[in-house]
């Protein structure tokens, strides 16, 4: 919702409880906190709309935060995770690891083949495995400034962005 404000003419979704997510980010920006928008339309539950040739089902999938919605476009094999993933990992900042493992499997039910999260290109959907993996082992055998490698899959390469997220994992599991 930080950017939307470029996108004028746009309905913006957004589920009911928005508000307390928006209000309860703890590194937001202040160039993303003017651009703040509010949505058009809020959902509890689901809804479905029809975007040309495809049929959106967006959803909510309370796990990165309480108010996480996701859009499954089964016509395309493609399901938007939001930030339920960042790359490889889960990032359980503003919810339990419990939770947004139960959030990761309720996607992977959804049987895609290519998924798209808020921050990265459509990938395959065995990021979906792979942050449930990184997820386990991180609550396993959590250590200070472990490096994300050492929670990854073999054969998993960890980026920069990922280790954000991974080394605020760890302050979280600290706290």
């Amino acid at each position: 919702m930080a950017a939307l404000g470029l996108f004028s003419e746009a309905d913006i979704i957004t589920h009911q409880d928005y508000l307390a997510t928006w209000k309860s980010e703890q590194f937001r920006s202040q160039e993303e906190a003017e651009h703040f928008v509010e949505p058009t339309i809020t959902i509890s539950d689901r809804m479905s709309i029809r975007w040309g040739e495809h049929r959106l089902d967006v959803f909510h999938n309370p796990g990165h935060t309480p108010s996480s919605l996701a859009v499954d476009v089964p016509t395309a094999d493609l399901l938007h995770v939001s930030d339920t993933i960042v790359g490889n990992i889960g990032y359980f900042r503003y919810t339990t690891p419990a939770i947004l493992a139960a959030a990761i499997d309720r996607l992977r039910l959804r049987g895609r083949r290519r998924i798209l999260a808020s921050h990265g290109n459509v990938v395959d959907a065995v990021a979906l495995e792979h942050a449930a993996s990184y997820l386990d082992a991180v609550v396993a055998r959590p250590r200070p400034n472990a490096p994300l490698a050492d929670y990854l899959p073999e054969g998993v390469a960890p980026n920069d962005f990922e280790s954000v997220f991974h080394q605020r994992n760890l302050e979280q599991l600290a706290s």
